[in-house]
């Protein structure tokens, strides 16, 4: 991507949240293929089985929050956030990041940062004291050091 052209996406880049369940099923169509792709990323070896009305009522009811970027009216990316309480501190919030995906194209250029950052603002305005992202094993790193996040955890996993 020229330089020229950098200009001109960051002046027509948007990213929005998905404030309501009807209106992430309207998105659904033109975000399946990157879901799609960022699916086909992860190597499981299994199909994606999403059930996006589930996921509908889930921001209904104020327990995940979905955003998208948009240039030129073209949906590049995409990120899905679980809001919830903290069992170990109550009265505090969690937000985890479980799938933040960037069209490949996007990639390396500024469309990250600002998802990012809507998605830090949002957290804060409602109310969270941690961000936390859950990411794949083997995923290459987002450079999340250099903007202030720090290892906070490690996970395993079993397919049972």
């Amino acid at each position: 991507m020229t330089q020229s052209k950098r200009w001109v996406e960051r002046l027509c880049l948007a990213v929005n949240e998905i404030k309501d369940g009807a209106h992430l099923l309207e998105v659904i169509p033109s975000i399946r293929e990157l879901i799609n792709d960022n699916w086909a990323e992860t190597g499981e070896s299994f199909g994606l089985n999403a059930d996006f009305e589930q996921i509908g009522k889930l921001i209904d009811a104020g327990f995940c929050k979905v955003f998208v970027a948009q240039s030129d009216e073209k949906i590049v990316g995409y990120a899905i956030v679980i809001t919830g309480g903290s069992l170990w501190d109550m009265g505090r919030d969690i937000y985890t990041v479980e799938a933040l995906y960037l069209d490949p194209e996007h990639r390396g250029s500024f469309v990250g940062g600002k998802m990012l950052f809507t998605i830090e603002r949002a957290a804060k305005d409602g109310g969270a004291y941690m961000l936390v992202f859950s990411m794949r094993a083997g995923q290459p790193p987002f450079n999340f050091l250099g903007r202030g996040y720090q290892e906070v955890g490690t996970s395993y996993g079993k397919h049972i």
